[in-house]
C-alpha cells in the first residue's frame, strides 16, 4: 500500500471517529431527557408469595384534558401463572373515567428468570376534582391445580384532575394574536452529522477512484480450439508452396511440426521437443484415447525423419499423402473442448524449424 492509500484511511477513519463522537453525545443527551419524563409520579409495589405487582402512574395530576396513563406490572416465578386484569367503561370500577385504549405486552425474563408481564391502560376522567382508580385484582396460580387462585388486590390511587379555567393565573393559557412566522433554530447536531457523512462518502469514493486509477487493465482470454489452430497451420505452410520451390526438408520439419504441437494440445503429450524415438516411447504409455492411430503416427514420423536427415526425396502422390495423413487425423480427433490461449493474436507456441 502507498503512501497516499495511508493518508486517505487515516482522514476516513479520524472522520468516522469524529462522528461517532458527536452522534454518542448527542444520544446520551436525548437518552437522558427521555428518561427523566418517562419517570411515573406513582410506583406502588404489592406482594404476595411468589408474586410482586407494581402500579405506576406516569402523573397524579392532570387537566380534564389530559389522559391518566396507568400500567400494572406483574413479577412472577415460572412455575406460576398470571391473569392481568382487563378494565372495562362504564362499570364499578371505572364509574368516573372511560377507557381509551389498553395494551399488553408480551412476557419476558429478567436476569434471575423470573417472568415479567405488564399491562398499560390509558383513561380518559369525566369530572374534575379528585378521581380515584379503584383497587386491581391480579390473579395467579400454579398450573399444577389452577382451580386455587389466590389474588393480589392494590390500593386506591387518587389523581387529581383540574378544570383548565380553575388552573392558577401562571398556568392559564394565553389567547394571543397569531405571531408572525418565525425560524426555527437549526439542529446543529444533525447537520454536522449530515456533513461528515458527505465528506466520509466522497473520501471513500476517491479512494476507490485512487487505487484503481493505476491497476493494471484485465485482458480477456481469447481461446481458440486446437484443431482450429492446427488446421490454420497446415493451410498456411500450404499457401508457402514449400514443395514446388524444392524445399522438401523444410516442409517436412514443418508438417511435422504441425502434428505434434497438435499433439501437445489436443492429448497433453510433450511432442516438440523430443526426438522421434523418445515420443514413440511416450506415446506407447500413452492412454486408448489414440487407438489404432498410434501405428499410423510412428510410420508418418519415421517418414518425415527420412526426408529430414536421410535426404530421402519423397515422390508427389507420397507428399500427398502426408499431408491428407495430418489433416485427416485432426479432423478426427477434433474437439471443441480443448482450447489454446491466443490473446493479443500472438501464437501459443512458436513452431519450431529444427528437430
Amino acid at each position: 500500500m502507498n503512501k497516499n492509500s495511508l493518508t486517505i484511511d487515516k482522514l476516513v477513519f479520524i472522520l468516522l471517529l469524529c462522528g461517532g463522537v458527536i452522534f454518542f453525545c448527542a444520544s446520551c443527551d436525548k437518552t437522558e431527557n427521555k428518561e427523566k419524563s418517562n419517570e411515573p409520579a406513582v410506583s406502588k409495589v404489592f406482594e404476595r408469595g411468589p408474586l410482586a405487582v407494581t402500579l405506576q402512574l406516569k402523573k397524579d395530576h392532570i387537566t380534564i384534558a389530559e389522559t391518566i396513563d396507568l400500567q400494572l406490572i406483574a413479577k412472577s416465578t415460572p412455575d406460576y401463572k398470571v391473569q392481568l386484569p382487563t378494565l372495562k367503561s362504564g362499570e364499578a370500577d371505572l364509574e368516573d373515567m372511560e377507557l381509551i385504549d389498553s395494551h399488553r405486552a408480551d412476557d419476558r425474563l429478567d436476569e434471575n428468570n423470573n417472568i415479567i408481564s405488564s399491562v398499560s391502560f390509558r383513561l380518559e376522567p369525566f369530572t374534575t376534582g379528585s378521581v380515584a382508580i379503584p383497587a386491581i385484582t391480579v390473579d395467579f396460580y400454579s398450573p399444577d391445580d389452577p382451580d386455587k387462585k389466590q389474588q393480589i388486590i392494590t390500593d386506591p390511587v387518587d389523581v387529581q384532575v383540574d378544570s383548565i379555567m380553575n388552573l392558577p393565573p401562571e398556568a392559564q393559557p394565553e389567547l394571543a394574536d397569531i405571531a408572525d412566522v418565525k425560524t426555527v433554530p437549526a439542529d446543529l447536531t444533525i447537520a454536522w452529522i449530515a456533513i461528515i457523512i458527505v465528506v466520509i462518502i466522497a473520501a471513500l469514493i476517491f479512494r476507490c477512484y485512487w487505487k484503481n486509477r493505476n491497476a493494471p487493465k484485465i485482458i480477456p482470454h481469447i481461446l481458440k480450439s486446437a484443431h482450429e489452430l492446427a488446421l490454420e497451420k497446415l493451410n498456411d505452410l500450404l499457401e508457402e508452396d514449400l514443395l514446388s520451390k524444392g524445399m522438401i526438408k523444410l516442409f517436412y520439419i514443418r508438417i511435422s511440426n504441425v502434428l505434434r504441437y497438435y499433439i501437445e494440445h489436443r492429448f497433453s503429450i510433450n511432442a516438440p521437443d523430443k526426438t522421434t524415438e523418445e515420443f514413440l516411447y511416450e506415446l506407447a504409455g500413452a492412454d486408448g484415447q489414440l487407438g489404432a492411430d498410434k501405428k499410423m503416427l510412428a510410420e508418418f514420423l519415421t517418414h518425415c525423419d527420412l526426408v529430414k536427415f536421410a535426404k530421402y526425396d519423397p515422390s508427389p502422390d507420397q507428399n500427398e499423402k502426408t499431408i491428407k495423413i495430418v489433416r485427416d487425423f485432426i479432423c478426427k480427433t477434433a474437439s471443441e473442448i480443448y482450447q489454446v490461449d491466443i490473446t493479443d493474436g500472438e501464437k501459443p507456441t512458436q513452431f519450431q524449424e529444427g528437430v
